[in-house]
Parts: structure tokens; C-alpha cells; sequence
């Protein structure tokens, strides 16, 4: 059994490294969103740090190939890994309190907290390699039988979390489990008793009140983001309860009614404007429930297809949010975009309200293939209703342009208002775009005192310029490099 701990070694810390990197997207996203500006930031530092691991721990292999070398490098890998499961939530909220640029925060949290571990595992091969080798002759054999092996345990890592650990256990338990394996495979290959007290440390942590509990509590890491819910009064000091997805408010609901609590979703009464008798609709993005929950109730005559991607978000909807589906309210766990492609239904209204975070607009669901499907899945009288972040006024309103001229190719009408009309035009802001499939398209002739005043905010075409604005498609769709130039500016002032 001896014979093979080298290759159990380089097996398993190639499974750590895959695993580490993969954990760090739920330990980021609380404070800087789930964008693809996390996954640059943490692929481009692990792959740094490993490649400086490689080259110094070559280096350092040759002056003392050694398996004690090897199990002091482990040691401290295990252990930086065991320091960040308990540091993590205040490095991140010191960081993203003092940089605004989600870019930054990300890159330089994950600098912090993944360089040093990932450095540490990325010195394990080359000095396993330096250990193994025997002779000239057969150097590229054992060369490759160990990367290899390392690379099958990248492979299995990936796999392990990504189908099964993140949704089981969550993203604080994986750290200590990794600082445990790690610690172990230190013990397998030189036994040390500094190694054995800090195994015992970080098997005993994840148990301890004040090391095993984060200051953010009751965070569920489901298959897609990680959710909290937590509850805050509203302005007027009547409480809400809140679905955060990430770092940011995704829905929520009043604690004693279940009437929309945020002002934007309240435009989605606007079908009844716009359609003579809506009955089929399409709702893509489900968060917490709170839109088909109101219309359940509202309109009994209502049907509500609900696309949700995360199954896990439906059932903390149920758990927490007072939603029960039933025969006119169906969710429909899949992706909005997959589901728009093969769906043969018709709708009479679609509505649109996918933000995963502020930064994560889900591209392919705004671009002109994506509008062209939802146009396909109308009814000949249907309309499409999207929430977006923007800006009306400013230099910052790239996304709105675009997405005003990208429907406009469409159809043929194009409609934007302003939910909040007390938040000034050059802040970003919620706005909801109504789009109709027929030329001049159908306008209510009696509406109440709420349509009325809804109408009334709408933002002039000549304001928003649409004709400045890019065409988004599934090729080219910078919308979260818009939605971080627009944030970045709103919160640096």
C-alpha cells in the first residue's frame, strides 16, 4: 500500500485543486454576484498560482526531493485552506466594502483567499515527479503517469462537487473537508505532530459555534447560486421577507399579504392593458414565487407557466413563501432560453424577470434570436413584458438602447416605463419594456386609477435613443460588461 501513496497524493490533490476552485464561486458570489467576472477572476488566479507552484516547486524538488518536503508542502496547503473557510466572510466584506468595481473585488478577493492555497497544491507534482524518478530512461513515463493521475483527480474533483457536495453540504464544509483531506494526505506521507493538531483543529471547526457559523446566516448553495432569506421592513416599516440571490435582493414578499411588494413587478399588470383577454402566460424567472402567487389569487382566470432553472428556488418559494402550485400555476424547471427552443405552446403574454445578479444578465435571453423565439411562443394579439436595470438619462445606458433597438427588430412595438418615478433618471433603476406583436396593437378602453398612473410613466422614445444603441445577439452580447460600467458609476458617486 506504501508503493502507491505518492500516486494517492498527486491523485487527490489534483481533485483538491478542482474542487477549491469551483467551492470559490459560492464563496465569492454572496459579495460580488455570480457573473462571469467571478469565474474570470478565480480561473485566471488559480491557473497563475498553480503555474508558479509548478515552476518553484520544480526548483525547490531538485535541492531536496524528499517525501518530507512533500508532506510540509501539504501541510500548509491544508492548512491555508482550513484558514480561509473561517476568514472568508470577512475578508470578502472588507473588500467589497472599500471597491466599488466588481471586476476588482472579485479578482482581488480571489487573490486573497485561492493564491496561496492553490500556489502550495500547485508544488505537489513537480516534487512527486523529482520523488518518483528513477532514471533518464524512463523520465517521461513517470512524468506522464503522474500528471495524468493528477488531471484524473481535476476530473473526478469537478464532478464530486459540481453534481453532489455544493448541494448537499454547501460551500463552508467543503473548505473544511478539503483542509482535512489535505492534512491527511500530509500524515499519509510523513507522520508530524503539528500535522495531527491541525487536523484535529479543522475536523472539530465546522462544529464550533463561532468557526462553523458564518455572520451571513441560513445561506442555501443550491445547484445554480447561492440563496439567503432574510427579512427587512420596507420604507414605511412594514416587514418583508427577501429571497437574496448572491449578494442582491432577487424577490420578496410582504410577511401579512401577499399583494407585490416591489414596485416594478406591479407593471406586469400592464397585460391587462395591452391584451384583450390575456389567459396563457409565460413567466421566466420564479425567484421567490411572489408574481404568479399575487396573479394565483388575483385572476382565478389566469394560467401561469413559471420557468425556473433552480428546482431548489421553488421549493424555499414553498418553504418560505407562503407558494403552492397547483393545475394554473406550473413550474417548469429548466432554462428560459432551452425551454423558448423547444416549447410549442402559445402564450398570450410572456413575461421577463431572469436576473441571476446585477452583473449576470443571462445574455442568451436578450439577444434577437432569443426575442424572435418569444415572438414564435406569442399569440397573434400577445405581448412581451421585460423587467430591466438601466438608467434613463446619462452616459450609462448602453443596455437600455440595445435592448430597446434589439426588440425593435422584432416588434414592431416598443414600449418603456418607469416603475419608480421619484428615482432620478440617471440612477439605475428598474424599467419594464412591453413589446406587442401587432403593429399598433391593442390599448384597453377603460382602466383603472393603478393603469392609469402606470401609463403615465412612460419614458419618451426620443429620451432613450435606441437608434445609438448595438444589436445584442447569441454571437456578441456585452450586457454585463453595460451593467457593470452603469453600476460602478452609481456607486462611485
Amino acid at each position: 500500500m506504501k508503493k502507491y501513496i505518492l500516486e494517492g497524493t498527486v491523485f487527490l490533490s489534483g481533485a483538491v485543486v478542482m474542487m477549491l476552485e469551483l467551492t470559490g464561486s459560492r464563496i465569492l458570489a454572496p459579495y460580488v454576484g455570480t457573473s462571469t467576472f467571478i469565474w474570470t477572476s478565480l480561473i485566471g488566479v488559480i491557473l497563475a498560482s498553480l503555474s508558479l507552484g509548478y515552476y518553484y516547486g520544480g526548483i525547490q524538488a531538485d535541492r531536496d526531493p524528499s517525501q518530507k518536503r512533500l508532506a510540509h508542502i501539504l501541510f500548509y496547503a491544508g492548512l491555508s485552506i482550513g484558514v480561509v473557510a473561517i476568514i472568508n466572510t470577512y475578508i470578502m466584506a472588507y473588500i467589497t466594502y472599500w471597491l466599488v468595481s466588481v471586476k476588482w473585488s472579485a479578482a482581488i478577493s480571489a487573490c486573497i483567499l485561492f493564491g496561496v492555497p492553490a500556489y502550495l497544491l500547485g508544488m505537489v507534482s513537480p516534487q512527486a515527479v523529482r520523488i518518483r524518478m528513477k532514471d533518464v530512461d524512463h523520465a517521461g513515463a513517470t512524468i506522464g503517469r503522474l500528471y495524468a493521475l493528477s488531471s484524473l483527480g481535476s476530473i473526478v474533483g469537478t464532478f464530486l462537487v459540481g453534481f453532489y457536495l455544493m448541494a448537499w453540504i454547501g460551500s463552508r464544509n467543503i473548505l473544511f473537508i478539503l483542509s482535512v483531506l489535505t492534512l491527511l494526505l500530509s500524515l499519509m506521507n510523513r507522520k508530524n505532530s503539528d500535522v495531527l493538531m491541525a487536523l484535529l483543529l479543522f475536523m472539530v471547526a465546522p462544529f464550533i459555534q463561532s468557526f462553523g457559523k458564518s455572520e451571513k446566516e441560513n445561506i442555501v448553495d443550491t445547484e445554480y447560486c447561492s440563496v439567503q432569506v432574510v427579512e427587512y421592513p420596507d420604507p414605511e416599516g412594514r416587514p418583508l421577507k427577501i429571497m437574496k440571490v448572491g449578494n442582491e435582493f432577487s424577490s420578496g414578499m410582504y410577511k401579512d399579504s401577499d399583494s407585490l411588494a416591489f414596485v416594478y413587478s406591479r407593471f406586469y399588470k400592464l397585460m391587462f392593458y395591452f391584451h384583450p383577454n390575456p389567459q396563457n402566460t409565460l413567466l421566466i424567472g420564479g425567484g421567490a414565487y411572489s408574481v404568479p402567487k399575487y396573479f394565483q389569487k388575483a385572476n382565478p382566470g389566469l394560467k401561469m407557466d413559471v420557468v425556473e432553472i433552480d428546482p431548489a428556488l421553488t421549493r424555499i418559494a414553498e418553504k418560505d413563501f407562503r407558494f403552492r402550485p397547483d393545475e394554473r400555476t406550473i413550474p417548469i424547471h429548466a432554462d428560459g432560453r432551452i425551454y423558448l427552443n423547444q416549447t410549442t405552446k402559445k402564450y398570450d403574454v410572456i413575461m421577463g424577470d431572469a436576473y441571476r445578479s446585477l452583473f449576470s444578465i443571462p445574455f442568451h435571453l436578450v439577444s434577437v434570436e432569443a426575442m424572435r423565439k418569444m415572438h414564435e411562443a406569442l399569440t397573434k394579439e400577445g405581448i412581451l413584458i421585460i423587467n430591466i436595470l438601466s438608467p434613463v438619462a446619462g452616459p450609462h445606458r448602453d443596455l437600455l438602447r440595445a435592448m430597446v433597438k434589439t426588440c425593435g427588430l422584432v416588434f414592431p412595438s416598443v414600449r418603456v416605463f418607469k416603475p419608480n418615478q421619484a428615482t432620478p433618471d440617471g440612477q439605475v433603476q428598474n424599467l419594464m419594456l412591453v413589446c406587442q406583436k401587432t403593429p399598433k396593437g391593442y390599448q384597453a378602453p377603460a382602466v383603472s386609477e393603478e393603469i392609469r398612473q402606470m401609463l403615465a410613466q412612460e419614458v419618451p422614445a426620443s429620451n432613450i435613443e435606441a437608434g445609438q444603441g448595438m444589436v445584442l445577439t447569441d454571437d456578441f452580447a456585452p450586457v454585463e460588461h453595460f451593467a457593470e460600467e452603469m453600476l460602478s458609476d452609481y456607486f462611485n458617486k
